[in-house]
């Protein structure tokens, strides 16, 4: 047995039913659903028309500095993370940077980039290896802003994990 703690110190949360932890945990306690019709992108050539967006959300508000084309993926790394940092009332000043890492959990990134991509190549030879080579490592980026120099890990959608060791993408 191993005798290694985890001790979560604090969340973010960006999720379709409520940005941050008060107001997610709200609405799991009331059941409100975060599931809509498509606003963020043109869905009339689709056959689904729903999804959970995060819709109320102003990367911009929090992060003046950050360039405006900065994926949407990214955007939610770095607000979790803030939210985080916040929650647990860590100051990064105070951290030691080799010892911090991230872990996030992302799925597939950059769907507004991956869309316009998809627009352009659609139908030709190229839209079977569109998606791979376009992924952004969110823990690295997130790292980087923060200057965080320890492990970097990415949870998916499947549960597998991309793990890099003091490298910042």
């Amino acid at each position: 047995m191993s005798t290694d703690r985890v001790v979560i110190t604090g969340v973010g949360v960006l999720a379709p039913n409520g940005i941050g932890k008060d107001r997610f945990a709200d609405a799991l306690w009331t059941g409100t659903s975060g599931i809509g019709y498509v606003s963020l992108f043109d869905v009339d050539d689709l056959s689904v028309k729903t999804a959970g967006e995060v819709t109320d959300f102003d990367f911009r508000a929090l992060f003046p500095e950050e360039i405006p084309s900065c994926p949407r993926s990214v955007q939610f790394g770095l607000t979790a993370c803030n939210m985080a940092l916040g929650d647990a009332g860590l100051d990064v000043r105070a951290m030691n940077p080799t010892r911090t890492g991230v872990v996030l959990g992302c799925t597939t990134n950059r769907y507004e980039v991956q869309e316009l991509d998809y627009q352009t190549v659609r139908g030709t030879a190229k839209e079977p290896y569109l998606f791979d080579a376009r992924d952004v490592f969110v823990p690295g980026r997130v790292a980087d802003y923060y200057g965080f120099r320890g492990p970097l890990v990415n949870v998916d959608k499947n549960g597998s994990c991309t793990c890099i060791q003091n490298t910042i993408c």
